[in-house]
């Protein structure tokens, strides 16, 4: 059986260039394609290794009425379901390239007990990126 996942990163509407460019900046995702509804980006499809995920911005008609359910954009940082977690060689120039792109720091980079190096930032929307040196053990931290 082959099953496939698609991740959408929600922003508040009219974030999705600015987000996209964080993106690019902070973590060097690159940029694949846009999306327009009548004229106006909705999206930006961008790649993080092997993995592809959409930027896209939260509908304005769903965020004033709640009770029609999300998705919703992060409202203030960390408040969110979802910790993305990075995996690098480098764990301390990609926490720097990070917070001189605009995040800001959740967890500064630490050593567990068994050696793994992780830290955790807010991106300038909210949303909470691990980031895990590649040569330590994988571990969700949140």
């Amino acid at each position: 059986m082959s099953i496939d996942i698609a991740i959408h990163i929600f922003v508040d509407h009219g974030n999705e260039d600015a987000a996209a460019a964080f993106y690019q900046t902070a973590f060097g995702f690159i940029e694949i394609s846009r999306g327009e509804i009548d004229g106006t980006l909705a999206s930006v499809v961008m790649r993080a290794g092997d993995v592809e995920f959409n930027v896209v911005g939260s509908n304005p008609n769903r965020e004033a009425d709640p009770s029609r359910g999300g998705p919703f954009s992060v409202k203030e940082p960390g408040k969110t379901s979802v910790v993305f977690t990075l995996k690098v060689n480098d764990i301390a120039g990609a926490f720097e390239k990070a917070l001189a792109s605009g995040a800001s720091t959740r967890s500064n980079i630490d050593s567990s007990e068994d050696g793994t190096l992780t830290a955790t930032l807010f991106d300038p929307f909210g949303h909470i990126w691990a980031i895990v040196e590649n040569n330590s053990k994988l571990y969700a931290v949140a």
